[in-house]
């Protein structure tokens, strides 16, 4: 083969490799722990009330949680030159904020980001807020937030609080999935689950099953100084006006009493009323679901910790779900455990569900 004909099979390939590669594929990975989100602003902003606010709103304690946690870590980083742009830009999770006509490094940044028909949309009264992916970095997440005035921004901030903190909270749950996943997990048991009940979810290597019924799944990890679990429960022919909050609540403490059982005979995991306990209408893969989030606790022994439930019904299947994930680790923080149990639970797909996107993915092959 000719120089000539080589350079044009080299140019034909490069070009159909590159028709299979997204542009953030070229981007530099993305760093930072779990959990942590760099907020960039000034420093008298972050200073002032409208720091107060970022920090309510992103640097809360979780009120689910046992012990004092954040929803994030918060970094603040002032943006001051070029050089300290280079050195954020690569951050997992980056919040830019600032008043729109704020004199600030942070201000002009925004600013360079909208034409004139967005800044004067802005001064009209309509607060700034755009999510970007993957700008800098591979698997990133940035927020810019802006509006006519410091109050304007702190009401916007506050008022839109849990869809801010969901944001990065997505981000953090896909990253944890693929983190649990990347070196092994247990595809034969979940077939087999899939085979067995008409549902399957990602199982990491060390999960063993502790209890598999007619209609309860019980998975566990177990290790010297923590434990991790969660359960699958199902109604068939179910009414989905059946679900309601108090419902949910009730269903739980009676399924964990029949099932869960500690140690001792009179022992049992049921829940922690005196606690907070946070529901939620959630879209889980579509469908309509509550989420609730709370403390459990080991009736009859020195036992506890948080949990998270999440309940819908399958309009395909005609069932009603009920998964749960609980963690005991009474060393540890319980944040990321949690949501690393969070990530398994949304693996978790229908036989239906699965025909569904293998027709989908053939379709986008042909």
């Amino acid at each position: 083969m000719s120089p000539r004909n080589l350079c044009g099979l080299a140019v034909v390939l490069f070009s159909a490799a590159s028709c299979r590669l997204s542009p953030s594929e070229f981007l530099p990975p993305s760093v930072g722990r779990p959990g942590l989100v760099t907020v960039v602003m000034d420093s008298t902003d972050w200073a002032g009330p409208l720091g107060e606010a970022v920090r309510e709103t992103f640097g809360a304690d979780i009120p689910t949680l046992p012990q004092p946690e954040p929803w994030f870590d918060l970094a603040f980083k002032p943006l001051q030159d070029q050089e300290s742009f280079d050195r954020l830009k690569r951050d997992r999770n980056l919040v830019f904020i600032a008043p729109l006509d704020s004199p600030t490094p942070t201000g002009a940044f925004l600013r360079a980001r909208m034409d004139s028909a967005v800044q004067a949309h802005v001064r009209a009264g309509n607060p700034l807020s755009v999510a970007r992916r993957d700008l800098w970095a591979q698997d990133q997440q940035v927020l810019y937030l802006s509006a006519a005035t410091e109050g304007d921004l702190i009401a916007f901030v506050r008022n839109k609080a849990p869809e801010l903190r969901d944001l990065f909270d997505r981000l953090e749950r896909q990253r944890t999935e693929r983190e649990l996943f990347r070196r092994a997990e247990q595809r034969a048991l979940a077939d087999s689950l899939l085979r067995r009940h008409g549902w399957r979810v990602r199982i990491q290597h060390d999960y063993l099953i502790a209890r598999d019924t007619a209609n309860f799944v019980w998975i566990r990890r177990l290790l010297p100084d923590n434990q991790r679990w969660f359960f699958v429960w199902w109604r068939e022919r179910a009414r989905p006006d059946a679900i309601t909050p108090e419902w949910i609540l009730a269903t739980r403490d009676s399924l964990t009493r029949t099932h869960l059982r500690g140690r001792y005979e009179d022992s049992y995991v049921t829940l922690e009323r005196r606690m907070p306990i946070v529901q939620r209408v959630i879209n889980f893969h579509g469908r309509f679901a509550y989420e609730t989030r709370g403390l459990w606790r080991m009736a009859g022994d020195a036992m506890g910790g948080p949990f998270l439930n999440i309940t819908f019904f399958d309009p395909r299947q005609q069932r009603l779900y009920m998964l749960d994930g609980s963690v005991f680790a009474p060393r540890y923080d319980k944040r990321e455990f949690l949501r690393q149990l969070e990530a398994i639970l949304y693996t978790f797909r229908t036989r239906e569900e699965l025909a569904a996107i293998a027709a989908t993915e053939n379709e986008h092959q042909e």
